[in-house]
């Protein structure tokens, strides 16, 4: 007896078939802006063609505006700021170093008189004093409150907090004497700022990590997470619905051993570890829900020696061997950390470390730097080859579907970068509608 399929239900069904067919081949959208030949191109994704914004090289950090109808980047030791229709006549150069509010086309910037921030809302470039600078010294780091209302500032080693009207400035904490600051950003909620607090202002102790203080944003006492963090802007993800914020920790500048998921609280400094000692992980990155994490992870060159973990008295995380001893790495550079690092895969797992799958797997590739799309379907990576090019891709969480994006990019220094770790942050940003 043959079943009566209603024409309603079978168009839906094809429908359904077509839209999901789209998706797995249609890839991510927005605007990538990324580092070709020392110069800043754009590209429409997933298959427009790509612009060139800069001229004459030594252009790095691409930076959006909310909007995306404005694009930052360094050159030459100026800040360039330019539509995204490439109207150069609308390109303004700026001295000192900017940063885009995360709500409105504003830039922060830090130059010698001061804080100020510049707005470009369509009504002409408008500027406004945040924070006069002060006798002695000089505006540092900046970052942006989540709801663009408040900035986190360093005064030489002492950190503050204004209202982007320049009211209610208050100072929150400070390195002492001989010590410097650097902000990491704020947790979620705006509660907190994230500063590396460096007492001896050592360039050498700053590049083998340095523990994160959060500091109440309204004041009070600042909690400690006590091991260290690398202080690339890869090595912390903070969510846009969570609290708790994400770290890759352990000592020590060396990228393919002794590093850790971490899951921070900022309102007591505890902690979770989320991946096992026996894995080098790194570049975790929160999924637009907060209930995913992308990370990259590479077995660690001393597995087999490693039994589990030491929280040491000093609250640095360590590999513990069978006797109980911390593990120490034999790989030192050249080609055996070239074959460790040759090993990194993109990973996910849920918030709380549950179901750990891998999703890349091509030996022909090193795979770094996870992004996630705005709709949680698409992960955008970085990916270097035998011959250090370097290029990005796209992999679709439903079919598992690969999409190479952009075919040539700049990477930092070869497969080595600075101890292992690639700074993908001066080549790429993705402006997502």
């Amino acid at each position: 007896m043959s079943r009566y399929i209603s024409p309603l239900w079978l168009f839906l069904a094809i429908l359904s078939c077509f839209v999901l067919f789209a998706q797995s081949v249609s890839g991510p959208s927005g605007t990538l802006a990324f580092r070709r030949g020392g110069d800043i191109w754009i590209k429409p994704l997933p298959d427009g063609a790509a612009v060139q914004m800069s001229q004459g090289g030594g252009a790095e950090y691409p930076e959006w505006s909310s909007s995306g109808q404005w694009l930052s980047f360094r050159q030459n030791g100026k800040l360039t700021v330019m539509p995204a229709n490439g109207n150069r006549g609308e390109r303004r150069v700026l001295d000192g170093s900017g940063v885009w509010s995360p709500m409105r086309d504003e830039l922060a910037v830090a130059d010698p008189d001061g804080l100020y921030v510049l707005s470009f809302d369509g009504n002409g470039q408008q500027k406004r004093v945040v924070l006069r600078r002060p006798k002695s010294g000089s505006i540092g780091d900046i970052a942006w409150s989540p709801d663009g209302n408040r900035l986190g500032v360093t005064v030489n080693a002492h950190l503050w907090r204004v209202n982007v009207d320049g009211t209610s400035a208050e100072e929150l904490l400070t390195a002492g004497e001989h010590g410097s600051l650097e902000i990491r950003g704020w947790s979620s909620d705006g509660r907190h700022i994230v500063v590396a607090v460096n007492g001896d202002s050592s360039a050498s102790i700053a590049s083998d990590g340095l523990p994160l203080t959060f500091v109440p944003a309204d004041g009070g006492r600042p909690h400690t997470f006590a091991s260290s963090v690398l202080h690339y802007p890869d090595s912390m993800s903070v969510s846009r619905d969570r609290a708790e914020v994400l770290v890759s920790a352990g000592c020590c500048r060396e990228d393919w051993h002794n590093k850790r998921v971490a899951l921070v609280d900022p309102a007591t400094g505890s902690f979770t570890l989320l991946t096992s000692a026996t894995a080098a992980a790194v570049s975790p990155s929160w999924s637009p829900e907060g209930d995913r994490i992308a990370y990259v992870s590479a077995p660690e060159p001393e597995a087999r020696a490693i039994s589990g973990t030491v929280v040491l008295p000093n609250g640095q995380i360590s590999p513990r061997a069978a006797n109980g001893k911390t593990v120490v790495d034999s790989v030192g550079g050249g080609e055996p950390a070239r074959q460790a690092l040759a090993k990194r895969r993109i990973w996910i797992m849920n918030a709380d470390g549950k179901q750990m799958r891998q999703i890349t797997s091509d030996p022909q590739y090193r795979d770094e730097s996870p992004l996630w799309s705005r709709n949680g379907q698409y992960i955008l990576f970085a990916r270097l080859d035998r011959q250090d090019n370097a290029s990005l891709w796209s992999i679709n969480l439903n079919s598992g579907a690969l999409q190479k994006v952009v075919d040539q990019v700049d990477g930092q220094l070869g497969w080595f970068g600075y101890y292992g770790h690639i700074n993908w942050y001066a080549s790429v940003a993705w402006h997502q509608e």
